[in-house]
């Protein structure tokens, strides 16, 4: 037995079980640790596309809400337009006004003129049968003059021009389009304004939850949502909001910018020639079929008069009557520091004659009327200018008028608050976004909510007194131990931008501005690292920092 005892402790056969036992505990510690780190990189893949997700989400909806104030701000334009047609027929009523009341003076002086040389001794042959025939002419001349203003003029100045008053506020086809401006597009535009940024707020923890339920709130999720609301705002430009305007009078450079902004585009959309150009060439030329023979008749007239008159949304510093009115009219010498601030809505109506020499293609061209025949709606200086005249009986041949145009106007005459609030972006070229904003989102899974570890992730080795620990469990020690970060983490950034897509050309449009006039805003995930990095370059941090935020954080 004891010579057996001997033989066994010096044969090594057997060394191959006792390596093999340790080599499969390698083997099953690695494969744990390979199952496990799958685990963590399928969960942190997951946990990524949820923080891109979210990101992204939030960013579309910045820029839906972008379309939407551009939609609506389209509408404030079309309204202002509309509102310029409608001065545009005030015009035109007035002038036809003018017309009919200068026709009405005109055959008044006929008929004193012929009765005078009928009741003569020299002209009584010829004069006294003509009498009755000026005088029927006068007296149609007079009643359609009448008519005319009493039931066309009067009433279009009242329920167009907002001459109506309804508890002190006016009311009328022309003070609606404004009023619809105010109390209904941009308190629109502002309801979307603080909906989306409530959602900002909340970082759009929403969608978040909806991929992942285990997905947890922190004060990370608070600070990226002030983060995305600060970057949603800054988008806005204040000076645009209401208790800024309306101000006609307003002395602020930002105010008069932004007025300035949706004057010009107001302005700009005055399709119509009738708003435009509203000469007798223009007006018939438009007809079908026949408009251009009417308009090459017209330009081969020799001599013509014809009415025009254009629209407009302007601006002027002080009232001014009949001596000065050139200087307000457009076209003519206004005050060009407040040009088109859109405090003033004008409707100008002139009568253009001229001759024309076809052989030297020579003449002259000259308006009348052009310092009277208007209509001026402003804040407290709306007025019209038209036909009037004072008269003088004659007791036996009738009563003579002379013509005496004027202007009328107080507080209550064609209403105009102005340019009225709206939404309008905020540019600037020293951000590098241009103010367009970007969207965050942070989440965190922390150890216990990641799932698939039901297996035993830590093992203890115990050799005599020594003892050692492996713990596979994912996000145990994190980089920061700050709470928060336990576990694993995702970053994701996207950004509302601005593009005018191509039309035919095959060339995308960069030059163009972000506005909120045209609906061209999209979203799109952009690098986090590149804006930390410029954070980083802004608080003066070595390049080799903020290089190295820009290598390590892909996302």
């Amino acid at each position: 037995m004891l010579i057996r005892i001997r033989n066994l402790r010096k044969n090594q056969d057997g060394q191959a079980i006792i390596l093999a036992a340790l080599g499969c505990l390698i083997l099953a510690i690695g494969v744990l640790a390979t199952v496990n780190l799958g685990h963590a990189i399928h969960e942190r893949i997951k946990l990524q596309n949820n923080a891109d997700a979210t990101a992204y989400s939030l960013a579309a909806l910045e820029a839906r809400a972008f379309n939407f104030t551009a939609f609506v701000n389209r509408a404030q334009v079309s309204h202002y337009v509309t509102a310029m047609s409608w001065q545009s027929w005030l015009a035109m009523i007035w002038f036809i006004d003018m017309i009919l009341g200068v026709l009405n003076d005109v055959t008044s002086w006929i008929s004193v003129v012929l009765c005078a040389c009928c009741l003569s001794v020299v002209g009584s042959a010829f004069c006294c049968g003509w009498v009755p025939i000026a005088r029927t002419a006068h007296t149609i001349a007079n009643r359609a003059y009448k008519s005319f203003r009493r039931y066309v003029a009067k009433p279009a100045d009242k329920y167009i021009g907002g001459g109506l008053r309804i508890s002190g506020k006016p009311v009328g086809l022309i003070p609606l389009c404004y009023q619809a401006n105010k109390y209904g597009m941009y308190q629109a535009e502002r309801l979307m304004k603080e909906l989306v940024s409530a959602n900002a707020i909340l970082s759009m923890q929403n969608i978040a939850y909806a991929n992942d339920l285990k997905v947890r709130p922190s004060v990370w999720s608070f600070v990226t949502g002030v983060l995305n609301v600060s970057e949603y705002r800054r988008a806005f430009d204040t000076s645009s909001d209401s208790g800024k305007l309306p101000n006609p009078e307003s002395s602020n450079a930002d105010v008069i910018k932004a007025q300035r902004v949706m004057t010009e585009e107001a302005n700009a959309s005055r399709y119509p020639t009738f708003l435009t150009n509203r000469s007798l060439r223009n007006v018939l030329g438009s007809i079908p079929g026949i408009g251009g023979a009417l308009r090459r008749i017209i330009d081969f007239m020799p001599i013509y008069i014809e009415p025009t008159g254009q629209t407009k949304m302007i601006g002027y510093k002080e009232k001014c009557f009949m001596g000065c009115r050139a200087t307000r009219r457009f076209g003519s010498g206004y005050d060009r520091s407040q040009l088109n601030r859109g405090n003033v809505l004008v409707g100008d109506e002139v009568l253009r004659f001229g001759v024309r020499i076809p052989v030297i293609n020579r003449g002259f061209d000259r308006e009348l009327g052009a310092n009277f025949v208007s209509v001026w709606a402003a804040k407290n200086k709306g007025e019209h200018c038209a036909h009037s005249h004072f008269r003088i009986r004659t007791w036996i041949c009738g009563t003579l008028y002379f013509t005496w145009p004027k202007c009328a106007g107080d507080k209550k005459n064609h209403p105009w608050e102005g340019i009225e609030p709206y939404i309008k972006f905020n540019p600037n070229s020293e951000h590098p976004d241009f103010h367009q904003p970007s969207t965050y989102s942070f989440l965190n899974k922390t150890p216990a909510d990641l799932g698939g570890q039901a297996y035993v992730q830590k093992f203890d080795f115990t050799v005599g007194s020594h003892r050692e620990s492996l713990d596979t469990n994912i996000g145990v020690k994190p980089l920061m131990s700050m709470e928060g970060f336990k576990g694993l983490n995702a970053w994701s950034r996207a950004m509302v931008y601005y593009h005018r897509p191509s039309f035919g050309s095959g060339e995308s449009n960069w030059k163009e501005h972000p506005n909120f006039f045209n609906p061209f805003w999209r979203a799109k995930l952009a690098p986090l690292g590149d804006k930390l990095g410029d954070v980083l370059d802004k608080f003066h941090v070595s390049n080799r920092v903020s290089g190295l935020f820009r290598e390590l954080i892909t996302h």
